[in-house]
Parts: C-alpha cells; structure tokens; sequence
C-alpha cells in the first residue's frame, strides 16, 4: 500500500531546506516578548516559533476541509466543485473543465482542470480513476497524516538547532533585537545606561576588589525601571558586554564581572613565548618508558583524550620556562576536571601558596589549557625551570593550593645554566645553589630570561622545524656530556626555550628519526651519518636496524593515545 501523507512538519527535510525565517515569525517573536516584557533565551524562542507552525498546519487542514472536497482521483468532480489539495500543502481550487481521459494502460477515466488559487494557475488532474493511487484513501487518512506521526516535542528535539542557527541569523540583521548571552530582548524595552552608569560600575569593581555580579551591581547602579528587573539586568549585562574595560568572568549563566586592568594579560591572549606551539595529536609513536616521563612532566600540551591519565592526587608538573616566563602553569585534564565551567569561558581561582598560606588571584584558560596569575608565586618561591610542583583541590571552593617543597641545606652544584650567544641557545655547567624541590633532569637555570625569551619569539618568525630544534638543542647539550648523550627530559626542556612543545612531540622526533639513538636511562645519542634516514614502523623505531652503537637500549614503542 502505498505510504501515508505527513505532513511537512513533520519532515527533517522542511525545517533544515524549506523553512525560512518570516517577517510573521518575527512579529510572533516580538509579540512574545511584549507580552512577557522579559529577555527570553534563543531555545524557547525557536519551541515557541516551531509550535506555533506545527499547530498552524493542522488548523489549516482541518479549516480547509470544510472550505472544498478533498480531492480523491476516484472521486467523480463537476465543473464548479471547489477542490482542497492534500499534496498541494492544502491548496485550494475550482474545476473549470471536464473531459475524458485516454491512456491504454486503464480503460476509462475522466480528466479535470482545475484552477488553483493563490498561485493563478491551471492544472488537470485524474477524475473517476478507480485504480491504485496515492490518493485513493480515506478522507480520515489524507488529511490526518501518517500513523508515524511525531509529537510535537520529537519534531523540536530533532530540528530545533537547525531553526536555531535560522532564527538567530534573523535576529541578528535586526537592528531592534538585542542579545546577551544567548539570550534575546527587544531594544525599545530596554533602559537606558550611560557612560556614567558604567563609570559607577568600575566603581564599584574596583572597591569591591573582586568580581561582582551584575545583580550586586544594581543595588549602587540607580538604573530606570521602565520594565521588568530581568529586563534592568538584562540591559547593564549588554552594555557591560559591549564596553572593552569589562570582562565576563561567569563559570555558568550567572554574569559576574571584572576589570580587564585587574587582570594578566596571558588570560585575554597567549604569551609570547607560548605561541605556535607543538602539541601532541595522538597519532605519535614513542617509547613505552616514555609513558612515565610524559607524565611526569605534566605538560598541557600532551594531554590528550585517551592517553593515559594518572589518577592520583596531587596533580603535578615539572616548570617549564614559557610557564616561568609568563606566570602560568599547566591547566591538563585532570586539573579542569575539578572545576564546572562553561565552555569557552576562562574563570577565576583562588591559588594558595602551601607553605606561605598567601593567596593569589588565578585564572584558567580552559581554551589555551593553562592557569595564569602565578607569576608572584615563581618569585616569591624561587623557582626555576625543572622545579616540581605539585597541586591539589582547596578547603575553599573554586581554589588551588600550590606547593614546590624546599631543599634543606642549600649548597652549590655544577648545573647546567642557559644563555643566548651568538642568536643560538648557549648550555654551560656552571656552579648555583637551587633551594627548592628539582628534577635534576629537567633543570636548566636561566640567569637572563629576556634573552631567552626574545630567542624563542626570533624562533617564532622563522621556517625552523621542531626536528632541527631538537637536532640542535641535542648537539648542544651533548658537549656537556662524557658519553655524549643528554637525557630525553633535557631535551624537551632546552627545546622550550627555542619553541614551545609538549614533551610527546619532541619525544616522538627522538623515537622515528634513526639519527637519534636511545642508549638506555632515558638518554640519547646522534649519529650525524644517520640524518635523514626514518623508521616506519613501530617494530623498526624499536630495533632500529640502522644504529651503529652497541650500547643501544631498545624500548617497545606505542601509539601514544592507542587503546
């Protein structure tokens, strides 16, 4: 039998590809407004509009069925006789002509002309035809659609974003509908707020010392009451949101502000030495001894979806000098994971230095996967690169204690010390006392970070692959080295002081490129006859047939987010 008519409200093809925002629509949407007189979010804007079509469609079927015959092609029609189209989204029409129809494939059957209304066009249709047909159903059938007919909550769950991004669009080219956070008014309605209301309300922050939410601020801020409060907060929100001094630090839908000047400006854009930087994909192969180190190292940009996360607390990281520089630390996974935010929104913490019990503004950066604020706490800890840092949820609410342990008995060591000589990267072994808790691996002091600092953003600006960065930084570090090796954790260390790199990367340069070999304890040589040659495989980057040495340590390799 043949499908039953539904009706084109129903179909995922009318609302994605047919439908298109009408003035009508928009007159509904502003009606809803004015009647309510207060903001309404995009979601119940876009439900109130898909029923308001459903429910038109079926009141116009059944309107229309008294206003004409249904059209059936079995039905016997006379000129005169008003005609309503199912198939013709219930167009209505008037037969104006009669004649008998001629196809040898049925014996008889009558042809009809009709004129359609609305349209100002003619067309013919089978009459008297008593075979199989579409339309040779009951009247019950044609006009009350398909048995699998959804509801009116199914056809908004399932086409609801699409109307969304169609009504929002709309929205938007109108110049008297205003939005805040997903959230819509019209602008007649909204209060008026002055440059002086927002000058008090920099006041206000600034007292206040804090961010404060746009409520508190109502209290201070006299704004006139022309309609409903949820329209007076409405109105300070978007005019907050429209001026740069002010900034939406909210985890969820409540609005709390603070002022940008107040703020480091690593929260508003990646710091320099940050930027372009190398981060994991997943797809890498490295070392199964590896695992332990990137884990250890804690590096933002290895954390990953499916890469192995340690599950104990505190969470822990080894100060890289981007993060030294810039006053930031790693904001992985783990750490995120503490917090209920709001896609796409950075948010303000509470960092408490363990010892000192001294507290600290923080911000995170879920975007860019790093807190910033801590630049403070570096100086008044004496950190440096390689220093171990631990972190773990506060007694507070939305804080984070900070703890780097320190080292009894301060004495001096030969350590390896960084510089810049000549636009390259300069290791040395020199002696200094560090007083704090270290990888000895990953530390290289730093005496002169601007230099340090201008190297990388030189580093920036060029063509230079993070192959030879590592090449270099190897070569360099060998000379330190009697055996002519340098740790994997060195590397990844020297090599953020050219660019920035999660450990993953540069490890997976190590593990591939039969240039460099693994000479057990995490070290690793290079063979200058070997460069260029690569290992395809998982079991040749293992065995590395190519390796000259003898001294070779061979390391299962893994995908690094394999299953």
């Amino acid at each position: 039998m043949a499908r039953r008519r539904r009706m084109r409200t129903q179909e995922t093809e009318f609302w994605h590809e047919e439908y298109e925002v009408s003035e009508a629509d928009l007159d509904h949407l502003a009606g809803i407004i004015l009647d309510s007189g207060r903001p309404r979010p995009l979601e119940d804007l876009v439900s109130s509009l898909m029923v308001r079509h459903i429910q038109r469609e079926k009141d116009r079927a059944a309107e229309q069925v008294t206003d004409g015959d249904i059209y059936r092609p079995m039905d016997t029609h006379e000129v005169g006789q008003a005609l309503v189209f199912t198939e013709l989204d219930f167009a209505q029409g008037t037969v104006t002509d009669v004649r008998q129809g001629h196809n040898p494939t049925y014996e008889s059957f009558d042809v009809i002309r009709v004129s359609i209304q609305d349209i100002d066009e003619e067309r013919e249709f089978a009459s008297s035809f008593e075979y199989d047909h579409l339309l040779n159903r009951s009247i019950e059938e044609l006009i009350g659609g398909a048995e699998e007919s959804l509801t009116e909550a199914e056809i908004i769950e399932a086409n609801a974003p699409a109307v969304a991004d169609k009504v929002a669009a709309a929205l938007e080219a109108r110049e008297d509908w205003v939005r805040f956070n997903g959230t819509w008014f019209l602008e007649a309605l909204l209060p008026e707020v002055n440059v002086g209301h927002l000058n008090l309300a920099e006041a206000v922050i600034y007292e206040a010392g804090r961010p404060v939410p746009a409520e508190e601020m109502l209290h201070v801020i006299e704004l006139d009451q022309v309609g409903s409060r949820e329209a007076t907060l409405f109105a300070l929100n978007h005019a907050l949101g429209q001026d740069e001094r002010f900034d939406n630090v909210a985890r969820a839908e409540r609005q709390i502000w603070y002022l940008r000047a107040l703020m480091p400006a690593e929260v508003f854009e990646r710091p320099t030495v940050s930027r372009t930087p190398f981060a994991a994909t997943g797809d890498e192969q490295i070392g199964l001894t590896m695992l332990d180190i990137v884990e250890e190292l804690g590096d933002e940009l290895d954390s990953l979806e499916g890469a192995r996360i340690r599950e104990t607390e505190p969470i822990g990281f080894q100060l890289n000098f981007p993060h030294l520089y810039a006053g930031t630390m790693p904001a992985t996974r783990e750490l995120l994971s503490l917090f209920d935010y709001a896609p796409g929104r950075h948010f303000g913490v509470k960092l408490i230095g363990e010892g000192s019990g001294r507290s600290y503004d923080g911000w995170v950066v879920p975007e860019e996967g790093y807190v910033a604020g801590l630049a403070d706490w570096y100086q008044e800890t004496e950190l440096v690169v390689g220093a171990i840092v631990t972190v773990a949820p506060g007694d507070e609410p939305m804080s984070l204690v900070l703890s780097a342990a320190t080292r009894r008995g301060g004495r001096n060591e030969w350590l390896r010390r960084a510089s810049v000589q000549d636009g390259a990267l300069a290791i040395q072994l020199q002696p200094a006392t560090i007083r704090v808790r270290h990888d000895p691996d990953t530390l290289v002091d730093v005496s002169e970070p601007e230099t340090v600092a201008r190297l990388m953003w030189q580093s920036q600006q060029t063509s230079l692959g993070l192959g030879s960065v590592v090449r270099t930084v190897l070569l360099e570090l060998a000379k330190l080295s009697p055996q002519g090796s340098a740790h994997c954790k060195t590397i990844y260390s020297a090599v953020n002081m050219y660019r920035r790199s999660g450990a993953v990367p540069v490890f997976a340069i190590l593990t591939r490129n039969a240039c460099f070999d693994p000479v057990g304890l995490g070290e690793w040589a290079y063979d200058a006859s070997l460069e260029g040659e690569v290992y395809r495989t998982p079991e040749e980057m293992r065995e590395r047939p190519l390796s000259k040495r003898s001294d070779l340590f061979r390391d299962q390799v893994v995908r690094y987010a394999g299953s």
